[in-house]
């Protein structure tokens, strides 16, 4: 379940971008760690706008969603943001950061055509960019791989990287990965990656809570061992969620 997309006009955290580097004892950070923001909306209005430029006053930049895949069959279904590019010329100075979610899939066994649609979806998204006058510094994949389809996922990212570059390329990505032997070799494919640490609760654990402070920072200490560029997605939102008798 993807909340971003029932935000409203508003943004939601992107962490700090971590400088790595750990040892045995956690690294010590002096001054202000930047922040950015996702902007998680499909629909343009004023409100979104207007969003865009308050997000300027209190974030480092703004991660728009350029478009949504999901699947009908082996069909995909492409929802692309009507995004307002002079207001995002205007307010990011030309620059912008895009996002493309795509839904799970059966990866990799119905990979092949499916990969290719996203390759075209990905290349289609910054070139609309630059019809606008917008450089896009950084592409952002929101696809939750299988945990046991990571090695596939890696070899698909070489050619997924290869179809935007030079752009700076990102992942999303689980803290259940962290322990998985692939992730390392994952992690190296991209010139960084999102460690997304809110979560659905299940149960009424914690009373709705998305986020447990303890757990996230034991991920990030986790994350930081494997010295590669990442930043952290924090919730800024709540959600209300009913539960039946199965939890």
């Amino acid at each position: 379940m993807d909340l971003r997309r029932r935000l409203p006009a508003t943004i939601a955290t992107l962490g700090a971008l971590f400088a790595l580097g750990c040892s045995r004892t956690p690294p010590m950070v002096s001054g202000a760690l930047p922040q950015r923001g996702y902007l998680w909306q499909r629909d343009w209005t004023p409100a979104v706008d207007n969003a865009l430029v308050e997000a300027k006053q209190h974030f480092g930049g703004v991660v728009l969603l350029g478009a949504e895949i999901e699947w009908s069959g082996q069909t995909p279904r492409v929802v692309r943001a009507n995004i307002d590019w002079e207001e995002v010329r205007r307010t990011e100075h030309g620059r912008c950061s895009l996002a493309l979610r795509v839904a799970p899939f059966a990866f990799p066994k119905e990979g092949a055509p499916r990969l290719r649609a996203i390759e075209s979806v990905a290349r289609s998204l910054v070139a609309e960019a630059d019809a606008h006058h917008v450089a896009v510094q950084e592409f952002q994949l929101d696809y939750d791989c299988a945990q046991r389809n990571l090695g596939a996922y890696r070899a698909w990212l070489q050619q997924l990287r290869s179809a935007i570059h030079p752009v700076r390329f990102v992942i999303t990505t689980l803290p259940s990965w962290l322990d998985e032997s692939e992730f390392a070799a994952l992690v190296r494919e991209v010139d960084g990656y999102v460690l997304q640490v809110h979560s659905v609760p299940l149960g009424g654990a914690r009373g709705g809570a998305l986020c447990d402070p303890k757990r996230a920072r034991q991920w990030v200490l986790q994350a930081a061992r494997l010295r590669r560029p990442f930043s952290v997605a924090l919730p800024t939102y709540r959600c209300t969620a009913g539960y039946d008798q199965s939890g």
